[in-house]
């Protein structure tokens, strides 16, 4: 599923359809292809770039995909207290489940329990449950 979620968000950009001009949130499509850029940017390294791209984008609906892009593509050197924010914001959504698994398992690898604990959520993964 891990793997699975940057093709499902390209999927999802892909099929939504276009709002009417008359609808109260039409998206501009400008706004569009400013979100694609961003979010390959995101996806493509540590190049902070994607955020001076996504400028103007904070209420797009889809922008908290461009963060979840970064933070997952910056792995254990993303900031702690930007990752714990961003579960913070998005608590029972796939977003935040998906990156807390993955930072759950960084830090089991490192063995930091202590930060394992505090970040712990009950999940259905047994394998974050038999390490918690």
């Amino acid at each position: 599923m891990h793997r699975c979620l940057p093709f499902l968000v390209a999927v999802v950009v892909a099929l939504v359809p276009a709002p009417r001009a008359d609808a109260a949130s039409a998206v501009d499509p400008r706004d569009r292809q400013a979100y694609a850029a961003a979010f390959a940017a995101a996806q493509s390294g540590p190049d902070p770039r994607w955020r001076e791209l996504a400028r103007g984008l904070e209420d797009y609906p889809l922008y908290p995909y461009l963060v979840h892009a970064a933070l997952v593509r910056q792995g254990p050197k993303a900031d702690a207290a930007v990752v714990r924010r961003f579960l913070a914001e998005h608590p029972d959504s796939l977003l935040g489940d998906d990156l807390r698994a993955r930072r759950l398992k960084m830090l089991a690898e490192r063995n930091a329990w202590r930060e394992f604990l505090a970040d712990w959520a009950p999940t259905s993964d047994p394998a974050l449950q038999c390490l918690h």
